[in-house]
Protein backbone atom coordinates (compact mmCIF):
# COMPACT_ATOMS: atom_id res chain seq x y z
CA UNK A 1 0.00 0.00 0.00
CA UNK A 2 1.04 3.49 -1.16
CA UNK A 3 1.75 6.36 1.78
CA UNK A 4 0.05 9.01 1.60
CA UNK A 5 2.22 12.19 0.79
CA UNK A 6 2.30 15.18 2.96
CA UNK A 7 0.77 18.14 2.24
CA UNK A 8 4.25 19.66 1.94
CA UNK A 9 5.34 17.57 -0.36
CA UNK A 10 2.23 17.99 -2.51
CA UNK A 11 2.40 21.63 -2.50
CA UNK A 12 6.09 21.73 -3.42
CA UNK A 13 5.04 19.48 -6.09
CA UNK A 14 2.07 21.25 -6.89
CA UNK A 15 4.28 24.99 -7.24
CA UNK A 16 6.05 23.78 -10.21
CA UNK A 17 3.24 23.54 -12.32
CA UNK A 18 -0.11 24.97 -10.26
CA UNK A 19 -1.99 25.01 -13.47
CA UNK A 20 -1.90 21.61 -13.87
CA UNK A 21 -4.27 21.19 -10.58
CA UNK A 22 -5.56 24.27 -10.00
CA UNK A 23 -7.70 25.98 -12.69
CA UNK A 24 -5.78 29.43 -11.68
CA UNK A 25 -2.62 30.22 -9.35
CA UNK A 26 -4.77 32.27 -6.88
CA UNK A 27 -4.53 31.55 -3.12
CA UNK A 28 -8.35 30.83 -2.98
CA UNK A 29 -8.24 27.77 -5.25
CA UNK A 30 -4.53 26.66 -3.46
CA UNK A 31 -7.16 26.84 -0.30
CA UNK A 32 -9.70 24.84 -1.88
CA UNK A 33 -7.23 22.11 -3.18
CA UNK A 34 -5.72 21.51 0.54
CA UNK A 35 -9.10 21.08 1.68
CA UNK A 36 -9.41 18.68 -1.28
CA UNK A 37 -6.80 16.57 -0.69
CA UNK A 38 -7.23 16.77 3.11
CA UNK A 39 -10.69 15.51 2.65
CA UNK A 40 -9.28 12.65 0.95
CA UNK A 41 -6.86 11.44 2.82
CA UNK A 42 -9.56 11.60 5.76
CA UNK A 43 -12.14 9.48 3.72
CA UNK A 44 -9.51 7.08 1.74
CA UNK A 45 -7.46 5.97 5.15
CA UNK A 46 -8.89 4.35 7.48
CA UNK A 47 -6.30 4.57 10.04
CA UNK A 48 -6.54 8.41 9.19
CA UNK A 49 -7.97 10.93 11.73
CA UNK A 50 -8.88 14.03 11.33
CA UNK A 51 -5.89 15.01 13.37
CA UNK A 52 -3.82 13.36 10.58
CA UNK A 53 -5.17 15.61 7.37
CA UNK A 54 -3.18 17.93 5.59
CA UNK A 55 -5.47 20.53 7.14
CA UNK A 56 -3.79 19.58 11.05
CA UNK A 57 -0.45 19.86 9.19
CA UNK A 58 -0.77 22.86 8.50
CA UNK A 59 -1.83 24.31 11.86
CA UNK A 60 1.39 24.93 12.99
CA UNK A 61 2.06 27.38 9.68
CA UNK A 62 -1.30 29.11 10.53
CA UNK A 63 0.40 30.41 13.87
CA UNK A 64 3.78 31.00 11.86
CA UNK A 65 1.88 32.85 8.96
CA UNK A 66 0.16 35.20 12.05
CA UNK A 67 3.56 35.73 13.71
CA UNK A 68 5.78 36.85 10.62
CA UNK A 69 2.90 38.97 9.17
CA UNK A 70 2.02 40.83 12.00
CA UNK A 71 -1.40 39.18 13.01
CA UNK A 72 -2.42 39.03 17.10
CA UNK A 73 -3.72 35.79 15.83
CA UNK A 74 -4.02 32.62 13.76
CA UNK A 75 -8.07 31.96 13.95
CA UNK A 76 -8.13 33.54 10.18
CA UNK A 77 -6.43 30.97 8.93
CA UNK A 78 -2.85 31.29 6.35
CA UNK A 79 -5.52 31.81 3.02
CA UNK A 80 -6.90 35.10 4.41
CA UNK A 81 -4.25 36.16 6.34
CA UNK A 82 -1.92 36.04 3.25
CA UNK A 83 -4.49 37.56 1.18
CA UNK A 84 -5.25 40.28 3.41
CA UNK A 85 -1.38 41.29 3.30
CA UNK A 86 -1.50 40.88 -0.71
CA UNK A 87 -4.14 43.48 -0.98
CA UNK A 88 -6.97 41.16 -1.94
CA UNK A 89 -4.28 40.20 -4.98
CA UNK A 90 -5.32 36.69 -5.16
CA UNK A 91 -2.32 36.01 -7.91
CA UNK A 92 -0.11 38.25 -5.71
CA UNK A 93 -1.84 36.00 -2.50
CA UNK A 94 -0.68 32.91 -4.55
CA UNK A 95 3.00 33.76 -4.71
CA UNK A 96 3.46 35.10 -0.89
CA UNK A 97 2.55 31.42 0.28
CA UNK A 98 5.04 29.83 -1.20
CA UNK A 99 7.75 32.66 -0.76
CA UNK A 100 6.48 32.32 2.93
CA UNK A 101 5.87 28.51 2.68
CA UNK A 102 9.84 28.28 1.44
CA UNK A 103 11.47 30.30 4.43
CA UNK A 104 8.43 28.40 6.77
CA UNK A 105 10.46 25.14 5.70
CA UNK A 106 14.20 26.40 6.37
CA UNK A 107 13.27 26.92 9.67
CA UNK A 108 10.79 24.18 10.41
Amino acid sequence: MLSTPSIFEVLNFLRVRPTLYLADATISNLWSFVLGFAMAQRYNDSSSSLANTATSELRPYHDWVAAKLGFRESTAGWRNMILERAGDNETEAFQLFFRLLDEYQACH
